[in-house]
């Protein structure tokens, strides 16, 4: 019975790891997206200044 109360142990503590890994992912995923957002912005930015001075 103590053997199966260490191999519970032990699959809490791996399931636990496992949860940890997959709630960090969609974290990184929205760091990575908001940051294309900001580089996305800034080459709007960008390519709006240039087109405006071409206009003038």
């Amino acid at each position: 019975m103590e053997n199966g109360g260490v191999k519970h142990v032990e699959e809490l503590v791996t399931g636990s790891r496992r949860s940890t890994r997959i709630n960090g992912r969609p974290e990184k995923a929205n760091a990575a997206l908001e940051q294309e957002g900001r580089e996305i912005a800034d080459l709007r930015d960008r390519a709006q200044r240039l087109e405006d001075r071409q206009s003038q």
